[in-house]
């Protein structure tokens, strides 16, 4: 599967660089071209998604911890996404006072990732992202859907292998956390995991002393 990774990187390009080519004058052929990046990167998510799926079963991933900050990390996760959001409006709410995690921060990127790209594909194309939104679970399938494979309801436009949410829970219990999903009564879905606080190493500012020129420091 490593090797459908060269042609997806390839095609992706090609497309990407057709639809901007102030070369080509015709608009269909610009919108062409942009649909065939778009699929691309969505094939290229599946591939990648399918991967750290079959890594995780294994055992063969090594979380790699270090102390980082949350807001970063949530920040990362859209600025990767946004492409596929086609101009959704991401909200993010977050305490700004929050403590440092001690995550893969990679890994909770990918989980970050799939959670905003579910909401994206399963909810108006109008309405705005708040990280928890959505059109709600069905209320008979709220424990299986982290189950590998199973796909939410879809209107034909959206491509999904079910394996998102998957790799969700599989990354974040690995960091020791919980994931849950609920139908919140104002409507939506809502997608939470928990990750462990810690305790966060102490943050000592390297300062260095003012020094006159006569060598003596103040």
């Amino acid at each position: 599967m490593h090797d459908i990774r060269t042609p997806l990187t390839a095609l992706y390009g090609l497309a990407d660089t057709l639809s901007s080519d102030p070369a080509i004058s015709e608009p269909q052929a610009h919108e062409t071209a942009g649909n065939l990046r778009d699929q691309a990167m969505q094939l290229d998510t599946m591939v990648t998604n399918l991967l750290d799926m079959a890594r995780m079963q294994a055992g063969q991933v090594t979380l790699r911890r270090e102390w980082q900050p949350l807001d970063e990390v949530i920040g990362a996760s859209i600025d990767f996404v946004t492409p596929t959001l086609k101009g959704r409006q991401v909200i993010v709410n977050i305490d700004t006072d929050l403590p440092l995690v001690n995550i893969d921060a990679v890994l909770v990127e990918r989980v970050l990732c799939n959670l905003i790209e579910n909401a994206a594909k399963f909810s108006p194309e109008a309405s705005s992202l708040h990280i928890n939104a959505g059109n709600g679970f069905p209320a008979n399938r709220l424990d299986t859907v982290f189950t590998l494979f199973e796909r939410g309801d879809q209107d034909g436009q959206s491509a999904s292998m079910g394996v998102g949410l998957t790799i969700c829970r599989a990354i974040v219990e690995a960091h020791a956390g919980q994931i849950a999903a609920s139908n919140p009564d104002p409507g939506g879905a809502c997608v939470t995991f928990t990750l462990s606080r810690g305790s966060p190493p102490e943050i000592v500012l390297d300062v260095e002393p003012n020094v006159a020129f006569n060598g003596a420091a103040t």
